[in-house]
């Protein structure tokens, strides 16, 4: 979540880069569902932020495209510090209810 000036948002590339290579393309809708976007925000879900911030947002390619305007608006209309910080959250709750 915001934390001020420790951002994690320019952590994008080595974590989630590293990530996808050992597993892939990642769907990220499989992490940011609707049930994770209305807990944490006013969206019911990763299609209705990218409706409304105007850009494309529901896979890899597109998150990473346009990752400083998302970083922007999700630190503008959410509760998290960017986009890493938002799937670094998503992930976290995904394993601990998954993995345990």
């Amino acid at each position: 979540m915001k934390s001020g000036a420790n951002s994690t948002s320019d952590a994008w590339p080595s974590y989630f880069d590293e990530m996808t290579q050992a597993a892939g393309e990642i769907a990220w809708d499989v992490f940011l569902t609707p049930a994770f976007m209305q807990r944490h925000t006013r969206f019911a879900s990763l299609e209705e932020l990218s409706a409304e911030c105007g850009l494309p947002a529901t896979t890899q390619a597109d998150l990473r495209a346009n990752r400083r305007p998302l970083d922007i608006f999700i630190r503008m209309h959410t509760p998290f510090d960017g986009l890493t910080d938002m799937l670094r959250t998503a992930l976290r709750e995904w394993s601990e209810e998954h993995l345990g």
